[in-house]
Order: C-alpha cells, then structure tokens, then sequence
C-alpha cells in the first residue's frame, strides 16, 4: 500500500468502467469458443456459453447534488462515482474547531521539522475551510516504539485533549494498531495517524493538510459534505454485523440512528455476541437504547 505506483497500477485494474469490463468478458467468451480444447471440455458436460452477453434493460439513477457550507449545489461525474475534485477548497457544511490546547500532536525527534510544518500549513489552510485550527499540545518522543506512542496518547488525554494526531516515521502496523487500541479503548480520544514519509513529499504537502483537516472535521462531528434527502422527520438506522474467523462462534454487531434530515449527526453502538443469528433481537435491543438517547 506504500507504493503509490502500485496503487494506481492496481486501481487501473479494479476500477474499469463498465465498457472496459464488457470489453473484457467478450474477450474471455471468444477465448472459450475459439478453444477446441475448452470447447471439447464443455461440450463433455453439455455445457454452452452463448456468444454474447445478456443484455438488460436497466434505470439509470442521477448524480446526487452535493452541498457545502455556503448552500451551493455541486454536481460531479456520476460514472466514476468520484467528487474529490469538486470538494478541493470548499467549506464544509459543518465545521468543527480544533481549538488551541485541545488537540495533540505526536511525534518521534526525526519527524520534528516536517510535523512543525504540517501544524502551520494545517492552521492556514484551517482558515481558508472554515475549520478553527488552534496551537497543538506538541508531545516529542524520543523514540517510535509503540509503548511511547500509548503512554504519550494517555498522558495528553489527561490534559482534556478531544483530538490526537499521531506521525510515524514509517508504514508500521504494529505501532498504528497499537496508537488505535490506546485512543479507541484504552482512553476514548478521536486520532489521526499521517505518515512522516508522506509529509517529506513536497510535490503533494499543500494538498496533506487539507485532507487531514476534512478527515479531522468528521471525526470532530462535523460533516465535509451534504446531500438533500426527499424524506423528512424520520430515523434512519443502519445495521450490520461482521463474523471474525479466527473467533469462531462470535461476532460484532453494530447499528447506526439518526434523526437530522442531512444524516451528518448519529448515535452509534456495537455489541459483542456468542450467536449472529438472532440479528432481530439485536437490532430491537441497539433501537430501545437509542430512543434513550
């Protein structure tokens, strides 16, 4: 994933457009056919492919239009299901402060210079999207090992920071689940983790902050973007479940409610449970308490 080349060698791959897709199921149909050898095999099973694909008449949905701050609609090209370019600079529909002395910044003494930059151009950049980006509480370690990261995390929460953005010197798995576990159980805090290696390149730092701060905003309670929904004064409720399978015989529930006509605000919970049949009873149990709330 570090790999930006292979990244976008693969996105060419997984990503096609529906043409390039027909395209490539017509070829692998006339591979078939024009096979003796696959053709002898098929014809052994009674087995036919047809020649050509099925066509189906299917509806074709419109582009939401998507609305920021100041109330204008923006359209993008519903085909690539893709509107990073027409959210570049626009204000977010709520914007969420990351006051001074209420956020954290982490980071080991060799990424000193670049995070000091990023905390600057993040607060310039702040100003232009609306976000209020206050001085951070700067923790410097003198070290990138995971327990410095979990101890510095613990220590900042302490001082009542809402927000913990974490730079690590490289891609390393241990020490971002390590900074996760601490933030997401350990000491509830909403955290960031950007990479030093990132940082360090100058041909893409103007663009860092500005997605950081996007990310950042969600995290906060805010919402990057909106959408109109035809239907109004209703709860909408999300719900899901996920079976791990080196857990055999547990799983995780987890539901979402909201009753803001934009969706941008929702009280959220998850469960652990021994039996994922009964989702019904689950999802009773996650609305009663909502309706608490």
């Amino acid at each position: 994933r570090g790999d930006t080349r292979v990244m976008r060698d693969l996105a060419t791959r997984t990503r096609m457009v529906p043409q390039d897709r027909v395209g490539r199921a017509e070829g692998r149909i006339k591979q078939i056919h024009t096979s003796d050898d696959v053709m002898k095999i098929l014809n052994s099973w009674g087995l036919e492919v047809e020649k050509e694909l099925v066509k189906v008449r299917g509806r074709v949905l419109p582009a939401e239009e998507l609305f920021f701050q100041d109330g204008r609609a923006v359209k993008f090209d519903a085909k690539k299901a893709e509107w990073t370019k027409e959210c570049k600079g626009k204000k977010p529909v709520v914007a969420k402060p990351m006051s001074a002395g209420k956020w954290a910044l982490i980071f080991p003494s060799s990424c000193r210079t670049s995070c000091e930059k990023l905390y600057r151009t993040m607060g310039q950049e702040g100003q232009r999207l609306g976000i209020e980006v206050g001085m951070p509480v700067l923790k410097e370690l003198n070290g990138d090992e995971e327990m410095l990261y979990a101890t510095a995390i613990r220590d900042v929460v302490k001082e009542g920071v809402q927000l913990v953005v974490c730079c690590g010197p490289n891609d390393n798995k241990g020490r971002y689940d390590a900074v996760k576990k601490v933030a997401c159980l350990e000491s509830p805090v909403a955290s960031q983790v950007v990479l030093h290696t990132t940082l360090k390149r100058e041909n893409i730092l103007a663009s860092i902050p500005q997605k950081i701060l996007l990310q950042i905003n969600c995290k906060l309670g805010g919402a990057v973007w909106g959408v109109k929904l035809p239907m109004k004064k209703i709860m909408m409720i999300g719900y899901d479940s996920y079976t791990d399978s080196s857990q055999k015989g547990k799983a995780v529930g987890a539901a979402v409610f909201s009753l803001k006509d934009d969706l941008s605000q929702w009280y959220s919970q998850c469960k652990l449970y021994e039996d994922p049949k009964p989702e019904s009873q689950n999802i009773s149990t996650f609305l009663v308490q909502a309706l608490k709330k």
